[in-house]
């Protein structure tokens, strides 16, 4: 299989990441492709990837977001030839921490991702998902233009992140989005920790 592995980055990029990215070298059963594309603003960034990804005969494109290291090979998961497979990663929320994936994409102003704050088990089909570490076939990018785009109120306020505004474009055209709970991508990020304490 011919994967271009892409890892989007600002000019910073995490220890483990890097870490990660070495073991993945390493991978023999696939042929691989590396990328660094680091243009702002990010939704720019994916686009313009995948407007280059598409130009070569890659068949997935594996994207790693700068602080999302996975934990596991998600290049393992290549045997499922699933339309778009994404790393399940923790995120700080109002409410706490949760999965960053969900069954319901809840109103367009407040996505729910109340039913994933427990890790689960196994192979599970999804209906949105984070981008901190997606492999995608290149046919869901063959069919939808443009896909990370947030959506807009009519104030210019954000109502509708990148991730999940993918994930509604995707659905909708009727590509199936999964994750599989053996393999979740750390997160990484600077925190205060008197805040923790």
């Amino acid at each position: 299989m011919k994967v271009q592995i892409a890892l989007l980055h600002v000019g910073r990029m995490s220890v483990q990441v890097c870490q990660f990215l070495m073991e993945l070298q390493k991978t023999k059963e696939h042929e691989l492709e590396f990328v660094y594309p680091s243009h702002v603003p990010g939704e720019s960034n994916r686009n313009k990837l995948i407007r280059e990804f598409l130009k070569t005969d890659n068949e997935y494109l594996l994207m790693i977001d700068d602080d999302n290291p996975p934990q596991n090979n998600p290049l393992d998961l290549l045997i499922h030839n699933k339309d778009i497979f994404a790393l399940p990663t923790p995120v700080f929320r109002e409410d706490g921490l949760c999965w960053m994936v969900g069954k319901n994409f809840g109103t367009v102003e407040e996505p729910d991702y109340k039913a994933y704050k427990e890790k689960r088990e196994g192979l599970m089909e999804v209906d949105f998902v984070g981008s901190g570490c997606l492999l995608v076939h290149r046919r869901v990018f063959e069919k939808i233009k443009a896909p990370f785009m947030r959506v807009w109120d009519e104030d210019g306020v954000a109502v509708k992140g990148q991730d999940i505004a993918f994930s509604k474009r995707a659905t909708e055209n009727g590509f199936e989005m999964w994750v599989h709970w053996d393999y979740v991508c750390n997160h990484h990020k600077q925190v205060n920790l008197i805040g923790l304490m």
